[in-house]
């Protein structure tokens, strides 16, 4: 009997998400601006209750979708700008507005992993799950959250 239990919780416990592994990139490849297409992932909800919900949300936000998209309340219009060595963010408020700098930091690659802002006051990590000419997928962590797979495409 307990070893029926030990297999039951062997194959509970595995999950295919959970081994993604990042490609390597490079400065070159990363050089340019990258608008967010979509995020999903774990999110613990802004209300009393702080639940743990997993989420998908498409960014193709247009006049019909964007009261639908603000309900969701956890999801920014996001840029990212990398030249050879530094990072720049940038975020709107709403749809339609006006994109402002959030941050502009070094940043370091290292295989499969960016680090933005190393041995600053906000380091964070990223890994490059997938990277084309026209498309990059990074693995995220912030803070309250758990990962996030975000989507980007290459806008200049």
């Amino acid at each position: 009997m307990l070893a029926l239990m030990a297999c039951t919780f062997t194959f509970v416990a595995c999950g295919d998400d959970d081994d993604e592994e990042g490609v390597n990139v490079t400065t070159s490849q990363l050089t340019g601006t990258w608008e967010m297409t979509h995020i999903a992932g774990w999110f613990l909800t802004e209300d009393d209750n702080e639940k743990l919900v997993k989420v998908s949300v498409d960014m193709d936000v247009n006049e019909n979708t964007l009261e639908d998209f603000f309900d969701k309340d956890f999801a920014d219009f996001v840029r990212y700008k990398f030249t050879e060595n530094m990072f720049t963010s940038y975020q709107m408020e709403y749809y339609g507005g006006s994109w402002e700098e959030s941050q502009t930091v070094p940043y370091v690659v290292n295989g499969s992993i960016i680090t933005i802002n190393p041995k600053g006051r906000n380091e964070e990590q990223f890994t490059v799950l997938s990277i084309s000419a026209t498309q990059l997928v990074l693995k995220m962590v912030e803070e309250g959250e758990l990962d996030m797979k975000v989507t980007f495409k290459k806008i200049n």
